[in-house]
């Protein structure tokens, strides 16, 4: 293959991966919660990795609320009868 052919595949893919980032979090928008885990799933990474994961989520849903955003597609919704 030429190098344009790559060169058309890699700007592709690289499309592909914005675009399922932006409809991931057009879905969640109305969901608060921090920034970055809007668009990555680094923030949850980090997170774990530094091994206070559970202590970052309760920030989180103090912070935010009984509904809060934890990745670009995924959301914590808390049953209205448990407390945060």
């Amino acid at each position: 293959m030429s190098w344009t052919t790559w060169l058309v595949a890699v700007t592709v893919a690289i499309l592909y991966l914005i675009l399922a980032r932006v409809r991931a979090w057009y879905r969640l928008r109305y969901i608060k919660g921090p920034f970055w885990a809007a668009f990555s799933k680094w923030w949850m990474m980090r997170k774990t990795m530094g091994g206070q994961m559970h202590l970052d989520l309760a920030r989180v849903c103090e912070q935010y609320g009984r509904s809060s955003k934890r990745l670009g597609d995924q959301a914590h919704l808390e049953n209205a009868l448990q407390r945060c």
